[in-house]
């Protein structure tokens, strides 16, 4: 394994400073706003002032015609088909509890069930 110089590992440090202060040198200034900015060109930033109408424009245009159309509403059956599915899930839940009831399944750790 080679040695380092000391001399030379400094000779290279300080030319790699010289190549990042010209590279600085010739970078654009930063320029920072003196005042902080205005969500969506709004003055005040308050609650009662904020108008979300700019965000609602952004949302519609970029919607997708699918999600535009794809509108859930809840349907609720009526006449006599509505007795008729209350009955049936009348009997769909007693048939699950029965079938819950004949389950052999034990509470308690692996122990327990062993001891069974």
């Amino acid at each position: 394994m080679p040695e380092f110089d000391e001399e030379l590992t400094e000779d290279v440090f300080a030319e790699e400073c010289g190549y990042i202060r010209d590279i600085i040198g010739h970078l654009p200034r930063l320029v920072l706003a003196d005042e902080p900015t205005k969500p969506f060109g709004i003055l005040e930033t308050n609650t009662k002032t904020l108008d979300f109408e700019s965000l609602v424009r952004i949302r519609v245009s970029h919607q997708t015609s699918q999600a535009r159309r794809g509108v859930r509403t809840r349907h609720h059956p009526t006449g006599p088909d509505n007795s008729e599915v209350s009955v049936r899930r009348q009997l769909i839940r007693r048939f699950h509890e029965v079938l819950k009831e004949q389950q052999d399944q034990g509470a308690g750790t692996g122990c327990e069930r062993a001891a069974r």
